[in-house]
């Protein structure tokens, strides 16, 4: 039976999420919460399957581990993966739409806090604005609805496109980027358009988290089940290598 690592567990913050499936795929299974570059060789020793997140897989590594025959990436970007050293000998498998729920959600609610001045608002109160008012509610803080507003997004695939129909049903109307100068296909608008430009105010910085809801780091784990399982039966899926 083929032996396995997970390179960095940790990654995906495994304490709420199933877990005896994956590791019940193969015989001689290890796990390690993160691997420093000087770890890689010895964390993956022997294994014939590497399941990694954010790990990177140059071809120096690919070079002193031929036994390698699977690589599982626990996110959609390969970016870490040196695939033309990878496609000499193995398989790489991603993961993909795991999040689309997650991130949606999460940029409409980023939207709602900022248009209802959510923080604004219970920052008021809990200084006591609410309670000392000679009026029956606070209106300090304006509150603006999304409908008849314009959202601009840039990349639109599978979480562009998640995005777009959330807003949509708020009554916004929606701008797609081009993906470059030469994208002539209707309804996309350059990515000079006024409406997408850089320095618009209240930019709204988030730490990568938007992908994080437990069913998406679930549905990670899952995909990466199904990915190994149909190596094994030698179909495999989701591949990102010929």
């Amino acid at each position: 039976m083929p032996s396995g690592v997970f390179l960095d567990l940790a990654s995906l913050h495994p304490q709420d999420l199933e877990l005896s499936i994956l590791r019940g795929l193969l015989d001689d299974w290890r796990e390690y919460p993160a691997t420093a570059p000087d770890e890689h060789l010895a964390h993956i020793g022997q294994a014939d399957v590497v399941v990694l997140n954010r790990a990177v897989l140059d071809r120096a590594v690919f070079e002193a581990v031929p036994h390698l025959k699977l690589v599982c990436v626990t996110a959609t970007g390969t970016n870490n993966i040196d695939l033309d050293a990878a496609v000499e000998h193995r398989v790489v498998s991603n993961v993909r739409a795991h999040a689309t729920d997650s991130v949606t959600q999460y940029v409409i609610a980023v939207m709602l806090a900022h248009h209802t001045r959510l923080f604004a608002c219970h920052a008021a109160v809990r200084a006591g604005d609410w309670s000392h008012n000679a009026q029956f509610c606070l209106l300090d803080h304006p509150v603006r609805e999304l409908r008849g507003m314009t959202l601009g997004i840039i990349g639109y695939g599978e979480l562009g496109r998640g995005v777009a129909r959330l807003a949509e049903a708020f009554g916004m109307q929606i701008l797609i980027a081009q993906r470059n100068a030469d994208d002539a296909r209707p309804g996309r608008v350059p990515l000079d358009h006024p409406l997408l430009a850089p320095d618009l105010p209240n930019l709204i910085l988030t730490p990568h988290t938007a992908w994080a809801g437990r069913a998406a780091r679930q549905a990670v784990l899952d995909q990466t089940v199904a990915n190994i399982r149909g190596w094994l039966a030698g179909q495999p899926c989701n591949r990102v290598t010929d």
